[in-house]
């Protein structure tokens, strides 16, 4: 295994080079972030981090990074430069084959999930060849029949199936030596056919039992290890102990400690929090950002600006983090969240956080059954619970619990705080690349996108487009096999039908129901030169948490660092060579036709609107009568505008009506990109 690392990060970036950067979820294919962003900070100063799932969290780490960077902390990104390799070597003190790699031993089931994990981690291996310890890579055929036999081995059933056999071949010898006795022709055949039938109905029924033995013994490991676990196989928190006795670190455990390293923290130092990020330093040894009326940082002034995505499907939508949104409040409760962190951080959170109380009528009022309760905070969240929040994949991970009021229930008799589940972040956005978008952005927003290796070009590692130009073309999702070109016909042959076509399409209309989104951002002009497209094999996928130590520095290397060097090669003036496009000149050339495609579609037909009475009273009588009378009913009554905000409104409006006369007026731009960004910009915010 080559496990040469990049040298360290020593440079200093220009103070005033900020970069933001967004990363899509992956599981194990997050392995292609640290070095990525390892060669990124070698030339920008973070500034906006976002991501989802494992994306989300390579951006707590970048985000803890960037954060004791500022401080003067000389070994901030030293976590990230060693990460690939940590994950690739076994723990210390570990034996086994479960424990190939540090990676999957992060992957830590509760006791009564261990017998189903190991099943699955050896359908994984079977699934993507992954080669067992010291093995070479098996046949497919030998790689099924390995699977099988551990499954078989692991719930103890090898046994009773060789029995099997061997009872049904005992069957047809006595039967035939009971017919057979008097040795005639007739007894032969008579004892032959019924031995046979014996001897298939024995082990028809042996295998019958077998079968209905493995399949309640499945179905009590997924109530024991999946359903009491919280719906989840691993809950992030340490379940099993070293040769030595001690707790082997899990994914939560391990990552709290590379996040307080990376901030210059100690494990047991308060957790590094969002507000903390906010208020660093813009440069190391400089002043922090301004603060506003309230004492706080505005929103577009912070520091260090950190957000991920977690889903609440309980709700049935994504959630983003740190919240905002206190209309549908959030609670936990911290006995059923002690197993899934670690004490200090738990510890932290508590005190960050206020026992639940009614903020409104509308609010059930506090009783004994919610004095356990405690508000999740905002700013003052611990980075590294955001991050397990917006990593849990489904079964993989366990859902954590969540309370919230239910104000479906009707008002006179409403008392429930219901309890809810928070899953991964990418089933609803998984690449949240609009996060920290602006009409017109005083420094790039990076992206890095992980998707499926493109047939026609299979030694491609990474791909991101070069010019306006390119990558505007929707990619296929060949779930019918790979095209064969006719030139003749100028078409693709169509592959013949197949079972698996069957089963790809079913997952083609999965990651189309939850990729479509991010698929349709990543054509728009203003987005697509910006964000460098990781190719991945099916041996690299997501799931693939068992995949060997080689692969995992392969990729590493390969696949992050070289990501992150296009990158600066596109966007660094210094690091361009001279025949290549200025990448940051033609992005804001996209983001300001973006900026007037979008005023176009938002204003068109604003001034005959306004003027109209046809349906609704004129705008001018709208004012008038939002004087007199609140424009909106509430609870209690409500307030009306002023005239001083009337007057306002209205010159507001006649300032948007001549900026839509400008605009028709504007002569047509030269080389406008596609498509049109406004074509894709009615979608409600995350």
């Amino acid at each position: 295994m080559n496990d040469e690392l990049p040298a360290p990060l020593t440079e200093q970036p220009p103070a005033d080079r900020y970069a933001d950067l967004v990363m899509t979820g992956g599981v194990a294919s997050g392995v292609v972030y640290p070095w990525a962003v390892l060669e990124l900070a070698r030339h920008f100063r973070f500034r906006n981090i976002g991501g989802t799932s494992v994306g989300a969290m390579a951006a707590v780490l970048a985000a803890a990074a960037e954060y004791g960077r500022r401080h003067g902390h000389a070994q901030a990104f030293e976590a990230l430069r060693l990460l690939p390799r940590a994950l690739a070597e076994r723990p210390p003190h570990t034996q086994g084959e479960r424990r190939r790699t540090r990676m999957l031993s992060l992957f830590q089931p509760a006791p009564a999930g261990r017998r189903l994990f190991d099943v699955a981690v050896a359908g994984i291996d079977a699934y993507y060849g992954n080669p067992r310890a010291g093995g070479a890579v098996r046949r497919p055929w030998r790689r099924a029949l390995g699977f099988g036999a551990e499954a078989l081995r692991a719930y103890g059933l090898m046994p009773m199936l060789t029995a099997v056999p061997v009872g049904a071949v005992a069957a047809l010898l006595l039967v035939l030596m009971g017919w057979a006795c008097p040795c005639t022709p007739l007894g032969v055949i008579v004892g032959l056919a019924g031995g046979v039938a014996v001897a298939g109905l024995t082990l028809l029924a042996g295998l019958g039992a077998v079968g209905f033995w493995l399949l309640w013994r499945v179905a009590q490991d997924l109530r024991r290890g999946v359903v009491d676990n919280d719906l989840g196989l691993c809950r992030g928190s340490s379940t099993e102990n070293d040769e030595q006795g001690q707790p082997l670190p899990a994914l939560v455990d391990w990552l709290h400690e590379a996040i307080q390293a990376s901030a210059g923290l100690r494990p047991d130092d308060a957790p590094l929090t969002f507000d903390r990020l906010w208020h660093a330093p813009l440069t190391p040894g400089g002043p922090g950002p301004e603060r506003g009326i309230d004492g706080e940082v505005p929103l577009q002034k912070r520091s260090i600006h950190l957000e991920m995505i977690t889903s609440h499907v309980s709700h049935g939508r994504p959630r983003r983090l740190p919240l905002r949104d206190r209309d549908a409040r959030l609670f936990f409760d911290p006995a059923e969240w002690q197993h899934f962190f670690p004490k200090v951080v738990l510890d932290a959170l508590k005190a960050a956080s206020e026992p639940y109380r009614p903020r409104s009528p509308a609010d059930p009022p506090a009783d004994p059954s919610t004095g356990a309760l405690r508000e999740l905070p905002g700013g003052r969240m611990p980075i590294v619970v955001a991050a397990r929040l917006s990593l849990s994949f489904p079964i993989l991970f366990s859902a954590p619990p969540v309370w919230s009021i239910d104000y479906e229930e009707p008002d006179a008799k409403r008392r429930l705080l219901r309890r809810g589940r928070m899953s991964d972040g990418g089933l609803c956005a998984n690449f949240p690349i609009e996060f920290f978008d602006v009409g017109w952005p005083p420094w790039p927003t990076f992206g890095i996108w992980l998707e499926s290796k493109s047939p026609y070009w299979p030694g491609q590692r990474i791909w991101r487009p070069k010019f306006l130009g390119q990558g505007r073309g929707d990619r296929f999702q060949h779930f019918e096999g790979e095209p064969e070109l006719s030139s003749d016909q100028r078409r693709a042959a169509v592959p013949p039908a197949s079972l698996g076509a069957l089963f790809g399409f079913l997952g083609a209309c999965l990651g189309t129901a939850k990729d479509w989104r991010d698929r349709s951002q990543l054509r728009r002009p203003d987005t697509r030169t910006r964000v460098v497209r990781v190719q991945l094999a099916p041996q690299e996928s997501a799931l693939n948490i068992a995949m060997p130590a080689a692969q995992i520095m392969d990729m590493a290397r390969a696949q992050g660092t070289q990501a992150g060097l296009d990158l600066v090669a596109a966007y660094v003036p210094q690091a361009r060579n001279a025949a290549d496009p200025d990448a940051w000149n033609e992005h804001l050339w996209a983001r300001l036709c973006g900026l007037v495609a979008g005023l176009e579609y938002l204003l068109d037909g604003a001034g005959e609107a306004l003027n109209a009475s046809a349906h609704s009273p004129r705008f001018d009588e709208l004012l008038e009568r939002w004087q007199r009378e609140p424009p909106v009913r509430a609870v209690g009554g409500g307030t009306c505008i002023t005239e001083e905000q009337a007057l306002r409104l209205k010159a507001l409006m006649e300032l948007l009506q001549q900026l839509h006369v400008d605009l028709r007026a504007l002569p047509s731009l030269p080389q406008r990109p596609r498509p049109r960004s406004a074509d894709f910009s009615l979608r409600p915010p995350l």
